[in-house]
């Protein structure tokens, strides 16, 4: 069907192209690991590749890493792409670089320490190396491979600038001003695309004036350059960074942070939420735990049930083949949407098998632990929006509600939001 092209935007600063293209690379939030190609990408024939390296696409950049993967020279990728040899000269090193990475494997600091100034992210690391990223953090802290950051002055050396734009980097130079009072880190809404709400950086910036009129000092970490919280005078210093949990982990420990806010930027900052708590960072607002039972779509549609509330016929997936077989006992159309997904994004009506087929190609990276939701498609239906606020206690203002009525519009859908003092 019909659908919207626009890719978004992220924002990455380096001490080298190398680096800086990694980073915008990690700040997609697309699930992959540096340049390998997908598998739609590396199961092309060369033929095909040349294609796609040839024409604009979302995948050009990895089609590109792919083709001088297999041998391709940097000229030949540079004509068919249009692109500046000196460019595909820098992404030539990269390929080159992770080949030599995993022949020296992870016990050599100095390949470690190299690969980390070129860019590559732990998680990037760990699947050359085949370890996990905890390990790699590991051996790059007992080593003292640490990041570092580096100050953007935004006025040009005319005035010292109020705000400090902050990048890191594995350099010996740090820049990170002294604080004057306790910090708190906020994390932003993540990359401009398609299916991201305004609403979630307009909560952001409501949490800095909080912030500060408790006495903190807002630390703000996103990777958007087009929001209000990344503006010059939004936060007390802002961190210019990916939103993963590595870049993450280090800017609290630079800051020695009381602790992390999560629930205000959306969709990127929920799913970061567990394993940032599991590393011993404070969640502060809304729990992890309330954070899953709300985001877990099996989890919330059980205390739907528990509450004895209606809702459409359901099940949770994890495969494929049990997508098809759940659509089947529930009948067609039936609607599709993973879990940890919030404003739309993923989730999609599937009227017959060999859409779901397609569907689950495209969207779904389903784990035991995040399945998706089947539920029956209910058309000509009410839409009900209710949003209410809970002071942790007893008392839950309804603060606003809003219905619809069209034809192509699915079942009631009901959201709440809590915060927790």
């Amino acid at each position: 069907g019909t659908s919207m092209k626009s890719v978004g935007e992220v924002m990455a600063i380096g001490a080298c192209f190398e680096e800086a293209l990694l980073k915008a690379v990690r700040s997609l939030e697309q699930g992959r690991a540096g340049l390998g190609a997908p598998s739609a990408i590396a199961g092309l024939d060369d033929d095909a590749l040349a294609g796609r390296v040839a024409t604009a696409n979302p995948d050009r950049l990895w089609a590109a890493a792919e083709g001088l993967r297999r041998g391709w020279a940097v000229e030949a990728v540079a004509e068919l792409s249009r692109w500046d040899p000196w460019f595909v000269g820098r992404i030539a090193g990269l390929v080159a670089a992770e080949e030599l990475i995993t022949e020296r494997g992870g016990a050599d600091v100095e390949t470690l320490a190299a690969a980390k100034r070129l860019g590559f992210g732990d998680a990037d690391l760990a699947l050359l190396l085949g370890e996990p990223e905890a390990g790699v953090r590991e051996r790059r802290r007992r080593a003292g491979i640490a990041r570092r950051y580096r100050k953007v002055d935004t006025c040009a050396g005319e005035f010292a600038a109020a705000t400090p734009y902050l990048y890191g980097g594995f350099g010996t130079l740090d820049e990170v001003p002294p604080r004057r009072r306790s910090a708190v880190v906020i994390l932003g809404s993540g990359p401009v695309r398609i299916g991201q709400g305004i609403e979630f950086d307009a909560c952001c910036v409501q949490a800095i004036a909080g912030l500060r009129a408790r006495g903190r000092e807002a630390v703000m970490v996103n990777c958007n350059p087009e929001t209000v919280s990344t503006d010059w005078d939004a936060a007390d210093r802002l961190y210019f960074e990916p939103l993963t949990l590595e870049e993450v982990l280090d800017v609290v420990a630079r800051e020695n942070a009381e602790g992390a806010v999560a629930q205000f930027g959306g969709q990127t900052p929920l799913k970061l939420a567990a394993a940032l708590a599991a590393a011993g960072v404070p969640i502060l607002g809304t729990p992890p735990g309330a954070i899953d039972l709300a985001e877990d779509r099996e989890r919330f549609s059980e205390v739907i049930g528990q509450l004895g509330l209606r809702q459409p016929p359901c099940e949770a997936v994890v495969t494929l083949e049990e997508a098809k077989a759940a659509a089947a006992r529930l009948g067609y159309p039936v609607l599709v949407r993973p879990s940890y997904v919030l404003g739309g994004r993923g989730m999609e009506a599937v009227y017959r098998e060999a859409d779901l087929g397609n569907y689950w190609k495209r969207e779904v990276r389903a784990a035991p632990e995040h399945p998706v939701l089947i539920d029956r498609f209910l058309e000509r239906a009410v839409e009900i929006d209710v949003d209410a606020l809970c002071d942790g206690r007893d008392n839950i203002p309804c603060s606003s509600t809003a219905s619809s009525s069209a034809p192509w519009r699915s079942t009631w859908t009901r959201s709440a939001t809590a915060a927790t003092s």
